[in-house]
């Protein structure tokens, strides 16, 4: 069918990672916006045909004892595990479905809001054409963060800050 796109989202990683979607402009959201996946699992989510919006991944989430939902990196404080909008400190990947005339997707990986997570897109295109290339940051960027772009906790580079938020600078 054309009428809908399937998003495989997997956690490759060894840590809880609570992703998250939100939606540009126009477009409707699919039905969960945010949820957990244990290292190695997997969600499937049917997507509009004709979506745009943001797919990130929070780590070290937890529940105050009011029951507010909260993480270290990719928060945006809505206290709750649904998305809100696009937040600091997190690897975004960013989809435009069906944007053109002629049907085409486009996607990126992005750190402009900063880095948590190694984060792959891989493109299946399921009628046999099209020219979609595999995109991503698989580097681990934790490590090589400079020291004034970390985000510590309990000792651990947890996130590297976009050094347009210090520095003022791309």
């Amino acid at each position: 069918s054309n009428s809908t796109t399937i998003f495989t989202i997997e956690n490759k990683c060894s840590l809880i990672v609570f992703p998250v979607i939100f939606h540009g402009a126009g477009t409707s959201l699919p039905s969960s916006t945010g949820f957990s996946l244990l290292p190695g699992e997997s969600n499937v989510l049917t997507m509009p045909r004709s979506w745009s919006g943001s797919l990130w991944g929070r780590t070290h989430c937890s529940h105050d004892s009011d029951g507010n939902f909260s993480c270290l990196t990719g928060d945006y404080a809505s206290s709750t595990i649904n998305g809100v909008n696009a937040s600091p400190l997190a690897t975004l990947a960013e989809f435009n479905l069906n944007f053109t005339s002629n049907g085409y997707d486009f996607f990126d990986v992005s750190v402009v809001n900063g880095y948590n997570l190694a984060m792959m897109v891989e493109a299946q295109v399921g009628n046999g054409f099209g020219d979609c290339m595999t995109t991503g940051c698989m580097v681990q960027l934790n490590k090589t963060c400079p020291s004034e772009l970390k985000v510590m906790s309990g000792g651990d580079c947890i996130g590297c800050r976009s050094a347009s938020q210090p520095f003022s600078k791309y």
